[in-house]
């Protein structure tokens, strides 16, 4: 199948790492994957090794000229499908939808009030929280949003030597005996952080104090 992810966020957040994920397993599935980006964004970065095609663009941009230069882009390499992540790759899509036949599909990463998405073709929603959002506020139809959890490349991690895991757990201070969890992130009252601890709180195997 020939994919087309657009991705609007020139950093890292989840919603990048998302794509970024999405992108290389499709490709090694044997899909024909084109990702759209802006010049220095840095998915762009990490992908410059794998086999997909980079398109520059900046989806922040939506004027005349540019939608019409990526949509002959997507007639001329006959892409079946267009994936969109984050607010303005999504309006990007939509519009960009509507110049060329080829259908959209949003990955609803966050809940925010706006107006595309009930114009996509397919809204997935990475949660039933989402789905239920979507549906309520923005008036997406409930046949044409589903849920499809993100996934995490566990392969990443099985480098890690039991030698690296016993410096990181000594540079904290924490022995062997303890689980530990680790974040990096906003920490926001969505990512239901406070929910996890005081669940954790109620299991006498976290909530014992060091030396106990």
């Amino acid at each position: 199948m020939k994919l087309m992810e657009i991705v609007s966020g020139d950093g890292v957040n989840g919603a990048i790492v998302h794509c970024l994920l999405l992108t290389r397993e499709m490709a090694r599935r044997g899909h024909s994957v084109t990702v759209l980006c802006r010049p220095e964004a840095w998915i762009r970065h990490e992908l410059r090794s794998d086999p997909v095609e980079i398109i520059e663009a900046d989806p922040h941009r939506r004027s005349l000229d540019e939608l019409r230069r990526v949509a002959a882009i997507v007639r001329a390499k006959q892409i079946e499908l267009v994936h969109t992540h984050m607010s303005s790759a999504h309006v990007f899509g939509v519009l960009l939808r509507w110049m060329c036949d080829a259908p959209c599909v949003a990955t609803a990463h966050a809940h925010n009030h706006q107006w595309h998405w009930r114009f996509n073709d397919r809204v997935i929603a990475v949660s039933e929280a989402t789905r239920s959002f979507h549906t309520r506020y923005n008036l997406v139809s409930r046949d044409r949003i589903e849920v499809i959890h993100n996934f995490v490349d566990y392969r990443r991690f099985a480098p890690v030597t039991p030698e690296a895991r016993a410096r990181m757990r000594a540079s904290l201070k924490v022995d062997g005996s303890w689980p530990l969890i680790g974040f990096v992130g906003n920490v926001f009252v969505e990512k239901g952080w406070l929910h996890l601890v005081r669940l954790l709180s109620k299991c006498p195997r976290w909530c014992r104090t060091p030396g106990s």
